[in-house]
């Protein structure tokens, strides 16, 4: 026996170094694809494959325990030992810095745009989530797209308590995939209380409209009066209002047309009423389904532009006076007396994103100035959103010669009023009205400038009671082009093809010169 043991002890000397490095590398290699496919159905296998390295790694060490003992009392043990230590509690130290920072980390965004920063709006809607929604998206590990997708759903994730999202490859997860119903990759599924939403190729906008779709309770009906010359809603012309109705069907509003004189009274279910740019005057039956419409806790977005009929016998009742004729300012875009470019925000629930952000201006085309009433109606509170400066005039007429005249009014005047019940008002008042001097900025034509369409969906967002939405959307990037000029092109053309290869050239005659 003892004979036995003696020849398996002179083995393993043999092969100790051998031994040594095959369970050394099948150690790590077990450890690392474990960690590296944690849901493999193959997981045991890596186990295994780690257990047998470990044991191949100790049986020659404590076969040889007394040579390495007496090896370890030996200075050069000592030292090596140290050695050793220090390697080991370094490595800790940087796995244990690693597990902190993955669990409490810090990104900085320095994005002119925070590309990688999830929106102010997006933020907003899932710190006020009061419902939990499971996110699980289901990516190819091998696919381009599947850190953005991990990154973006952590970051959800991160943002509310409420949040739980996941990012799993199909092929190692079927099981996982077979119960959300997934049979393709690059989908991702929303889960709140037993409802289900799919997005496939997403980004942002489409998760958080996934998550509006689940937690709103209802979706809120936007109406657009038609039938007096008003903008088009769903016209995809540069007049039309293609674009802004789009906008609001992807924050889950329903947006139809309304005609007035036909209804003879708003339905409902309206949530906002919008009147964009009439140009034909509203018949007394209109007017007052409207004003039933409002007293009976309506919201409605008003857009008047110099052509509309002034409807001073609705907006009187609520402290807002329009005034005739077309507002002129210094402050003026591409060169077109009749585009004035707004940027004098006044605080208000509306305007607040605009001046957090410090963003420039509006742009409204062919515009009318408004005015708020000396008297404030009992139980509402007035509040001016935009101002020009103090330099613009009013013209009763468009003509060729807009320049400002003694006849002319001037100072600064204000194109767009919020109406809302006052702190004081008795009762449950719901009524909000919001007045803008213009109609245009909503337009296809310009909605997308500047910052129109976030002042046209805040508006909405506002009126609708839904403040969670009142953000500023984030803008695409645009990608940092160089448009070198021809001399520039001739000195960059003349250093890399001709000087900087001559320099070398010569630097390396005068180097085989110099070793002759």
């Amino acid at each position: 026996m003892q004979d036995a043991l003696r020849k398996i002890k002179r083995k393993l000397n043999e092969w100790t170094a051998t031994l040594i490095v095959v369970g050394s590398a099948l150690l790590v290699s077990g450890i690392t694809f474990k960690l590296a496919w944690k849901h493999a159905k193959l997981g045991w296998l890596w186990i295994f494959i780690a257990i047998v390295g470990g044991l191949l790694l100790v049986a020659p060490l404590l076969v040889n325990y007394e040579t390495i003992l007496r090896f370890l009392l030996t200075r050069r043990g000592r030292m090596g030992t140290n050695a050793l230590i220090s390697a080991l509690l370094m490595s800790a130290i940087i796995v244990m810095v690693n597990w902190i920072g993955d669990r409490h980390h810090a990104r900085f965004d320095w994005t002119r745009t925070k590309r990688h920063t999830l929106s102010p709006q997006t933020l907003k809607i899932l710190k006020g989530l009061k419902k939990k929604v499971t996110i699980v998206g289901f990516y190819r590990r091998d696919s381009f797209e599947f850190e953005r997708i991990r990154d973006l759903l952590k970051s959800y994730d991160e943002a509310s308590p409420n949040i739980r999202a996941t990012v799993v490859d199909p092929r190692a997860n079927p099981l996982l995939a077979e119960k959300y119903g997934v049979t393709s990759t690059s989908v991702v599924v929303f889960e709140c209380e037993g409802k289900r939403e799919t997005v496939s190729f997403g980004g942002e906008q489409e998760f958080t409209n996934a998550i509006l779709k689940l937690t709103r309770e209802k979706k809120k009906k936007v109406y657009f009066v038609q039938g007096h010359g008003e903008h088009d809603y769903d016209g995809y012309e540069d007049e039309g209002y293609s674009r802004v109705k789009d906008f609001l069907e992807k924050l889950e509003y329903i947006v139809e047309g309304l005609e007035l004189i036909r209804e003879q009274r708003i339905p409902k279910d309206c949530d906002v009423l919008v009147i964009a740019g009439p140009q034909k005057p509203f018949m007394p039956e209109e007017i007052k389904a409207i004003r039933d419409y409002l007293d009976g806790g309506g919201k409605a977005l008003i857009m008047l532009d110099p052509k509309s009929p002034n409807m001073s016998e609705l907006l009187s009742n609520y402290g807002v006076e329009v005034k005739d004729g077309y507002l002129f300012d210094i402050f003026v875009a591409a060169r077109d007396p009749r585009v004035l470019l707004i940027s004098n925000f006044e605080f208000h629930d509306i305007t607040r994103p605009f001046m957090k952000a410090r963003a420039n201006a509006l742009l409204l085309a062919e515009c009318r100035a408004l005015k708020k009433s000396e008297e404030t109606p009992t139980g509402y509170s007035v509040t001016e959103l935009l101002k020009t400066t103090s330099e613009a005039w009013i013209k009763t007429e468009l003509t060729n010669n807009i320049a400002p005249t003694k006849d002319d009014e001037r100072g600064q005047f204000t194109v767009a009023i919020a109406v809302a019940p006052s702190s004081t008002a008795k009762g449950e008042k719901k009524t909000r009205i919001v007045v803008v001097g213009d109609s245009d900025f909503a337009s296809n034509q310009f909605c997308t400038l500047l910052w129109n369409a976030d002042f046209f969906l805040n508006t909405i967002n506002w009126l609708a009671y839904e403040e969670e939405l009142i953000e500023i959307k984030p803008k695409e990037e645009a990608p940092d082009t160089f448009y070198p000029t021809s001399g520039q092109q001739v000195f960059v053309f003349a250093w890399s093809v001709i000087v900087l290869p001559l320099l070398v050239l010569i630097s390396g005659i005068t180097v085989w010169l110099s070793r002759r």
